[in-house]
């Protein structure tokens, strides 16, 4: 029986929409996913749901077509090296290779829109001094931790369209009024870092987070602001490494950009407290420490987010013993059973719209 030419076109074409899945199968499946968010799941569909399930399908296979991060990659090199643009919405292409985040308030706190009333700096007030009248007996150890927006300190490479507005930003207006209506200390390092990025980078050109650098000069702040006395440790004095591996960022992942773009290397700094011998017990959520030979004899309480991370390794030999306590463990746990001598709150620039419920979280 002869085939048709029509038919043959028609077996052509689903051959051709079969064979990228076929393929995938052959070479094991699913990529890793890089992109900083949950893939579509397969839809549980039900008879109250059925109408939305042909969206949610959609949604699945194009998340988990084989070969989609192989070729977002492709698309995303050529899209880079030709037009020197990036296809995500929460991705902003700057200037001399650098990347900025666009989510949480990060544009908001660039332009220099507030993202408080004066009632809600009230509320948030109110609230870190129950904290600390629970958390610490002297009312000097406790400590809100501001660590500023990559946006913030490197503005200069952002595209013209985000020159601040106002002067001025949300967290600014934070520590003013928390400083003006209180004694609770408040560290924004902004200008330490402004003075700092002149010695060394001090923030990931493709990811959101600062480096080694920028951490070691948060800690300087953070140490000066809970030992008046402590002599300030410049950051010209420490020894500055940089090693060969590339450092993939998070906005690198994002973005989809290859290795052969990516231009951060990984940066040590040494010379700050390393004859301090610290014994650690790391897990996911909590982090501990002992130093015996800390110069500071206080115990350490820190609830901290991702910034906190490159904070830890001073932080860890400046107090004889240390908990950091990631912001999600707060989500299941609470802080029973754990104290310190100091406790301090760390929270990045761009999530401080979230402080009000995160401090209703720590007083649960």
């Amino acid at each position: 029986m002869k085939i048709k030419t029509e038919h043959l076109l028609v077996i052509c074409f689903f051959l051709l929409l079969l064979l990228p899945n076929l393929a995938g199968l052959l070479a094991g499946g699913d990529t890793v996913n890089l992109e900083k968010r949950e893939l579509a799941p397969w839809p549980d569909i039900t008879p109250e749901n059925y109408e939305e399930a042909p969206a949610a399908i959609e949604s699945y296979i194009n998340d988990h077509a084989p070969f989609r991060y192989e070729t977002l990659n492709l698309y995303a090199e050529a899209n880079w090296k030709l037009f020197h643009s990036v296809d995500h919405a929460d991705v902003i292409p700057g200037k001399d290779g650098w990347l900025f985040y666009a989510g949480g308030d990060s544009v908001r706190d660039a332009l220099g829109l507030p993202v408080f009333a004066e009632e809600t700096m009230e509320e948030i007030l109110g609230k870190l001094l129950e904290a600390r009248g629970r958390l610490v007996s002297d009312p000097a150890s406790f400590v809100l931790f501001i660590a500023p927006n990559k946006e913030q300190v490197y503005r200069e490479y952002l595209p013209d369209a985000y020159a601040s507005v106002t002067g001025t930003c949300a967290a600014e207006e934070l520590a003013r009024y928390i400083r003006a209506n209180s004694d609770i200390k408040v560290v924004y390092p902004l200008e330490e870092l402004n003075r700092g990025k002149e010695i060394s980078q001090l923030y990931y050109r493709m990811d959101t987070h600062w480096n080694r650098a920028g951490g070691f000069l948060g800690t300087q702040a953070l140490l000066g602001e809970l030992e008046p006395d402590m002599k300030e440790v410049s950051l010209a004095e420490m020894e500055l490494e940089q090693g060969d591996e590339v450092w993939r960022g998070d906005l690198a992942d994002m973005a989809h950009l290859p290795d052969s773009e990516v231009e951060d290397r990984w940066l040590s700094v040494n010379g700050y407290l390393d004859d301090v011998e610290c014994k650690e017990t790391p897990e996911p959520l909590l982090y501990y420490g002992s130093a015996p030979g800390a110069p500071d004899g206080r115990t350490l309480l820190m609830v901290r987010d991702s910034f906190g991370e490159n904070m830890m390794p001073w932080l860890l030999r400046a107090f004889r013993e240390s908990t950091f306590v990631h912001c999600n463990y707060l989500l299941d746990e609470t802080l029973d059973g754990l104290d310190g001598d100091v406790f301090v709150y760390e929270i990045v620039e761009r999530d401080l719209s979230e402080l009000n419920w995160r401090l209703d979280r720590l007083l649960k």
